[in-house]
């Protein structure tokens, strides 16, 4: 029989899906003697070289000013606190400050164990004895004879602490109930129901029955020195000095966790469960999160030849049959086989397919061929890729790559006519028919006739990789999502409805009919309408599945198989509801300063550069949490990131609410998002009289200018009026539109100079400066209505030079003129609107930095002035944009009327391209 050839086998210790976080990931030190949560979620780890908290990608440091040094636990009460056991005392954490309790006895105290009872008492273990703290936060001293109390616990009646070798015990009114002596030091208490007390010493455990009070030594410990003792969920963890044991609630199956199983080190301190789930073991050597315990990793340290998985099949009474790109290898009991002779015999080293027949004969499909246990390789398909096999109603159904699909029956091998294409990834056969999954659709075979069904059919996709089918129906797995026929109707479900990734590698069910979908990001698991999604954060020994590497076992577990490993998922094991991710906002800085976070913030004007930091506290996904942020009062749109902060810079004046809203990696947008209302007050100059008297003279200049513009168009648009006939018609429209675009340059650069006079006067100063300048060129261009390209060019580079003050680094500008092309002229005022609008525009649609390019290029005829800059595509089309009330119209109309052509424009390399051409006489 085959499974005698089995040769070469694994007795390894099993591997648990462990992550490991050290001083490298921003622990304060790597020995992590106490974990705990506070209420928003953060994960909190004590050293002995204080203390960390985690949101699940970023490490933060409450205790900035370092009070605290070794920390012996924590301890969340019921009003949200979060209380810290130091060796330099009691702390408390309220979710904003960390403060250290001030009662005096405990000051300098070391602070050990933590515990609350019934009636929210905090107990408190320390060096100097034992203290109750009441809910209204008054300290009394219970034992108080100068006595070291490493550890304690709260029962339903009573409370129990250690002092030395000696456990005491105290009922409601601190009297002592009893008390013993153990043969060591104790150093754990805990109470499990139904079972007693279990006490941890240097030398073992022991149990103290609540029926005959009398102390029972734990077989399995004996001189095992004990750190901690947990109740987690229906199971006892023990943290040792050797390593960890997992035991069920009666002290039966232990299981030890080691350095063999994944831990990082085997001297374990605490053993802490985070509202999530996962199991955390702080070690000498960092925490170790136990990620899902539903899921089971095999990989080559377990023994697989490979861990690229193509291949899965359960043999009955053999085990699970696994195909690499290495050979077979069989796993029963959660122990790896490897049958070395017969991976010889095979055609090929690549296992693509595996199926039994009537016989229990097993066939194993190869790139290179087809082998059969009891003929050996079949010569028919020697050198042929076989992706896919399947056993039905006597028959061998066979799937290759290129050469389309066959059945093997009684009758010899015969040729499946009609497929959609010659390349077969999955192939389904039971009652309902025979289904074959295409390159180029899905093929029925349903007594002797051969329906197609492709896109047309409503089909995502036409490439099909997977199919399941059976009364509920049948399913459809494509390269852009999933498809179910059932009674002629249709239903598809791809990442525009839930779907995490929309490559469907293979289908399964579970024992609950439950659809399970293998994709490039992990297994997807749809229920009724919605899904849920599972990834190597949560246990897989790697998300991107691969086609056909899917199996549901008959114990109703899911094994899937990747490039990196194979996993056994437990169902029934998995969590059964994800905790939302609720939004915190942790930071608020202004121009780089923090500012606290109180209900009501109120800026100054002059402070409208503000960078806001929030989190999404979460130990299982923090990296593949994203964010969409939304500024009220700015703008009305939601931003989707990854990023925990946004910057916003250049806020005016009013009043604006920031939120945030986290999205899990299953897609949903399900916990409480962050609010926080802030508000810039308006502006008010209050500086020295010689200032404040240059700046009135300047204003006073400048609006004295203003109003004469406005007057010029008036007069000009008489003149457009009265001579609209001929060309001073013409000439006068021209000047019109000239005119009226220099109020609103005017007025822009006004606002800006503003801005910089109170914190900045050399800034405010230099874009006056450049202002005087334009407005000079401005009127004397105005006059003649044509300029040569070298004073339009130098207006441009003072404008952009005006607006580089403002934005700093975040505009960068590129000016390329010839000097054989300057001494053309073109009309005036033509580019500098141009390149404001690139300037102002490319800000609205691209919140990075701005590159704007302004450049000149030789034609036939003359030359091409071109504005560049870059931004996403329009959304409009940009003849749209060519209206009278806006620049683009005005300038257009002006170089057609002037020119005889207008503008021209052109998007290509992510960038915005405006020109216009200049013809000039030979």
């Amino acid at each position: 029989m085959l499974y005698l050839a089995l040769l070469a086998s694994y007795g390894l210790a099993e591997q648990m899906p462990f992550q490991t976080y050290t001083i490298e990931d921003g622990l304060p030190q790597s020995t992590v003697q106490s974990m705990g949560q506070d209420a928003q979620g953060y994960l909190w780890f004590g050293t002995q070289q204080g203390i960390c908290r985690y949101d699940g990608v970023r490490t933060d440091y409450p205790d900035q000013d370092r009070l605290i040094n070794a920390v012996r636990s924590f301890l969340l009460d019921a009003q949200g606190r979060l209380w810290i056991a130091s060796d330099r005392g009691l702390f408390v954490y309220d979710g904003r400050e960390l403060v250290a309790f001030p009662y005096q006895p405990l000051v300098s105290a070391s602070i050990w164990k933590l515990d609350l009872d019934n009636s929210h008492n905090l107990w408190v273990a320390s060096s100097s004895g034992l203290y109750r703290i009441d809910p209204s936060l008054t300290c009394h001293s219970v034992w108080d004879q100068q006595a070291v109390i490493r550890t304690l616990v709260c029962g339903k009646d009573h409370l129990l602490f250690a002092v030395g070798r000696h456990l005491n015990a105290l009922d409601r009114n601190h009297r002592v109930v009893f008390s013993h002596e153990l043969p060591a030091p104790i150093t754990a208490l805990n109470e499990v129901p139904d079972l007693g007390l279990l006490i941890g010493t240097s030398l073992g455990m022991y149990k103290l029955s609540p029926l005959d009070n009398e102390l029972i030594p734990v077989p399995g410990f004996e001189s095992r020195s004990l750190n901690s003792i947990s109740i987690l969920d229906d199971q006892i963890w023990i943290g040792t000095d050797n390593g960890a044991v997992r035991c069920s609630p009666t002290l039966t199956r232990p299981f030890e966790v080691g350095v063999d199983q994944g831990l990082s080190h085997d001297t374990v301190y605490v053993i802490f469960r985070d509202r999530e789930g996962s199991i955390w073991l702080g070690t000498d050597a960092g925490a170790c999160r136990l990620k899902n315990q539903a899921f089971t990793q095999f990989l080559r340290r377990d023994g697989l030849p490979s861990e690229t998985i193509w291949s899965l099949y359960e043999q009955t009474d053999v085990g699970i049959w696994v195909g690499t790109d290495r050979g077979l290898a069989r796993i029963t009991n959660h122990v790896v086989e490897v049958p070395v002779e017969l991976n010889r015999r095979l055609p090929s080293s690549v296992v693509r397919a595996i199926e039994t027949d009537g016989a229990q004969s097993i066939w194993i499909g190869t790139t290179r061929g087809l082998w059969h246990q009891e003929e050996g390789a079949r010569p028919e398909f020697d050198g042929l890729f076989i992706r896919s096999l399947a056993f039905f109603e006597q028959k061998l159904w066979i799937g290759t790559d290129a050469q389309g699909a066959f059945q093997l029956g009684a009758e010899g091998l015969q040729v499946v006519e009609g497929l959609p294409h010659a390349r077969v990834y999955a192939i389904e056969a039971n009652e309902h028919g025979v289904w074959f999954a295409t390159e180029r659709g899905l093929a029925h075979l349903w007594q002797g006739q051969l329906m197609v069904l492709d896109e047309d059919d409503g089909l995502p996709h036409h490439r099909v990789l997977s199919v399941l089918a059976n009364d509920d129906g049948v399913w459809i797995g494509t390269d852009d999502g999933l498809a179910h026929f059932k009674d002629k109707l249709t239903r598809r479900y791809t990442t525009a409805n839930g779907m995490l990734d929309a490559v469907c590698y293979f289908l399964l069910r579970d024992s609950q009919q439950k659809l399970w979908v293998g994709t490039n990001r992990g297994l997807s698991r749809l229920e009724k309408t919605s899904f849920s999604h599972f990834s190597d954060r949560d246990g897989l020994s790697y998300s991107e599945m691969n086609v056909g590497a899917g199996l549901t076992a008959r114990d109703q577990s899911l094994w899937v198989g990747s490039f990196r490993g194979l996993t056994r998922v437990d169902v029934n094991a998995l969590v059964k509801e994800r905790l939302p991710h609720d939004v915190f906002i942790h930071q608020f800085d202004v121009y780089g300063t923090s500012i606290p976070l109180n209900d009501v913030l109120t800026l100054e004007h002059h402070q409208n550069y503000i960078r806001i930091g929030f989190t999404a506290p979460c130990g299982q996904s923090g990296d593949g949490i994203q964010f969409r942020t939304q500024l009220r009062g700015l703008d009305a749109t939601w931003h989707l990131g990854s990023e925990r902060s946004v910057q916003y810079g250049a806020l005016p004046p009013g009043k604006y609410q920031f939120v945030a809203q986290a999205r899990g990696h299953d897609g949903s947008f399900n916990g409480h998002a962050a609010h926080l209302d802030f508000e810039i007050e308006p502006q008010f100059w209050a500086t020295a009289w010689f200032r404040v008297l240059i700046i009135l003279t300047m204003l006073s200049l400048l609006t004295w200018l203003f109003i004469d513009l406005r007057q010029r168009n008036l007069i000009l648009a008489k003149t457009i009026e009265t001579e609209r006939a001929d060309m001073l018609r013409q000439e006068a429209e021209i000047r019109l539109m000239h005119a009226q675009m220099n109020p609103h340059f005017v007025q822009n650069t006004l606002n800006n100079a503003i801005f910089f006079t109170h914190d900045e006067p050399d800034k405010a100063e230099s874009i006056l400066t450049r202002l005087s300048y334009m407005l000079r060129r401005t009127f004397d261009s105005a006059q003649k209505g044509w300029s040569s390209l070298e004073d339009e060019f130098t207006l441009c580079r003072n404008y952009l030079e005006i607006q580089r003050i403002r934005f700093e680094q975040r505009l960068q500008y590129h000016i390329e003129l010839p000097s054989a092309l300057s001494t053309i002229q073109i009309p005036t005022f033509t580019v500098q609107p141009l390149v404001e609008n690139a300037v102002v525009h490319g800000f609205k649609q691209l919140r990075t930095n701005q590159d704007v390019q302004l450049f000149v290029s030789t034609t036939e005829r003359g030359c091409m002035i071109t504005v560049s800059n870059p931004a996403p595509p329009l959304k409009v089309d940009f003849e749209s944009l060519i209206r009278s009330d806006h620049a683009l119209g005005n300038i257009d109309t002006r170089l057609r009327i002037l020119l005889g052509s207008g503008l021209h424009y052109e998007y290509r390399e992510g960038r915005h391209h405006i020109s216009f051409a200049v013809e000039v006489e030979p």
